[in-house]
């Protein structure tokens, strides 16, 4: 065995030496991911979700479940998005024709993930085609979110798909959008 004379005796000729990176060497920081990242991924899974979900299962309460989550997303973006921009911010809804889109102060929102020009969503088709919109009512048909994320005034829509109804309700003062099934 090799020793050396540096003070330490009878220690090995490697000890106390930096030879480089071993199994238990530490090491910086590696590769990471930021927390929007991260957030960006996590919404873009949830929206692939809701809309693989109803591909995956012909079941009406499978189709209304989904498409409730899809539309209570789109309801958050829409606040986030007023609270972002500081201005206002509506979901806009057509329930006869199944439809219904986002818009601000200079006209239709961009959707983030399809990059098309206008945030919309047709039930009826794509998979959703036993869901329905049924009575959209915040002080009138649409939900409108102030430069604070505050909706004017609360208010709930129905998802219906045969038997199967969720309600999503938005809270008056905070905007916070619940799911309920009655």
């Amino acid at each position: 065995m090799c020793t050396e004379k540096a003070g330490l005796t009878g220690l090995p000729a490697r000890a106390g030496r930096n030879l480089g990176p071993g199994p238990l060497a530490r090491r910086g920081p590696g590769p990471a991911f930021t927390l929007a990242e991260l957030i960006v991924v996590m919404v873009i899974l949830g929206v692939m979700a809701a809309l693989v979900i109803p591909y995956a299962s012909s079941n009406s309460g499978t189709q209304a479940q989904a498409a409730a989550r899809m539309l209570t997303a789109d309801i958050e973006y829409a606040q986030n998005l007023a609270t972002v921009t500081q201005g206002w911010v509506q979901v806009n809804f057509d329930a006869a024709n199944k439809h219904y889109w986002i818009t601000n102060a200079s006209g239709d929102v961009a959707h983030p993930i399809t990059q098309k020009s206008k945030y919309e969503f047709f039930f009826g088709g794509s998979g959703f085609d036993k869901v329905t919109l049924a009575n959209p009512s915040f002080g009138g048909p649409n939900l409108r979110f102030g430069p604070l994320g505050d909706p004017v005034s609360g208010g709930s829509v129905k998802v219906v798909a045969g038997a199967t109804s969720y309600t999503i309700t938005v809270a008056p003062v905070t905007g916070k959008a619940t799911v309920t099934q009655p």
